[in-house]
């Protein structure tokens, strides 16, 4: 398959989440920061670019959360489950934020523009490493390379837009441009390197995609359920479970009490929703 066909309207989609997930704080932060460190001394720097960085962060992580619960029809629930998550994404994304400022305090007298760009791709990686951790059996470790990738491609943006002369405009846009990237390659990647998911066709030009792997797929009513089936249509707290293991897909019926083995093209109908097995084997 072209790498071409990777850059298709699922991860175009994730990479449209992500944009507004990093516009959004960036405009609350215009009001709440000063945004010129300039004259600043390099703590106070420190903590205000490690801050900014942990605002955009928690604002990408909750925007592609809640396009992956979007896609498989998953309640959000606020538990402290959720909350943990939420709270690791801003710590992630400040001690990302401020390694990233740390290492452009060292370089910036010699690399200029070019050392800001690299380190909005050290941010990038870090974001690209949080965020791969709330998506379902992500390729292990490709997060930080697509993060890394999506911060330098939208950090090259960012210097291109912020040069504009209009500061808070090019913050915006900018931005924007940045957790674009990162949900696009975060997207491109998982397609590119995963070896089986499962596609949620909810109509006839409706799909979504769920990756295979390690953990389990669990479908049902429960909080807990990576695809959820509605409560009201008396779907079990845990109505099936699809595992990939040695190369097979299986699925483990809680209603019949069987375990199936799936084949490419497998079908299974929901009623409102269809499940289709893709294997690249």
């Amino acid at each position: 398959m072209q790498l071409k066909s990777y850059f298709n309207k699922s991860s175009m989609n994730f990479g449209l989440w992500g944009a507004i997930g990093a516009f959004i704080p960036e405009f609350l932060s215009e009001f709440i920061m000063n945004h010129d460190n300039s004259s600043n001394g390099f703590f106070s720097s420190f903590f205000s670019v490690s801050f900014w960085i942990g605002l955009i962060a928690i604002g990408v992580s909750i925007s592609l959360l809640l396009k992956l619960y979007k896609s498989t029809n998953k309640k959000i629930v606020i538990n402290k489950e959720f909350l943990f998550v939420i709270l690791k994404q801003i710590g992630i994304g400040a001690l990302i934020g401020g390694i990233a400022q740390i290492i452009y305090f060292i370089i910036q007298s010699f690399s200029g523009e070019f050392g800001r760009i690299i380190c909005w791709g050290i941010a990038g990686s870090g974001l690209g490493i949080s965020i791969s951790k709330i998506i379902p059996n992500y390729p292990l470790n490709k997060g930080k390379y697509a993060g890394f990738i999506g911060g330098i491609l939208g950090g090259l943006f960012f210097s291109l837009v912020s040069s504009s002369g209009i500061p808070m405009f090019g913050r915006l846009i900018g931005t924007a441009i940045i957790g674009f990237f990162i949900g696009l390659l975060i997207s491109v990647f998982e397609q590119l390197y995963r070896e089986a998911w499962i596609t949620l066709k909810w109509a006839e030009n409706e799909f979504t995609n769920i990756s295979l792997g390690n953990k389990p797929i669990y479908i049902g009513s429960g909080a807990k359920s990576d695809i959820y089936l509605p409560l009201e249509k008396n779907y079990p707290s845990t109505t099936a479970i699809i595992s990939f293991s040695n190369g097979k897909v299986k699925i483990d019926d809680k209603l019949s009490g069987k375990t199936t083995e799936l084949k490419n093209g497998s079908k299974i109908n929901l009623g409102f929703v269809e499940l289709i097995i893709n294997t690249k084997t």
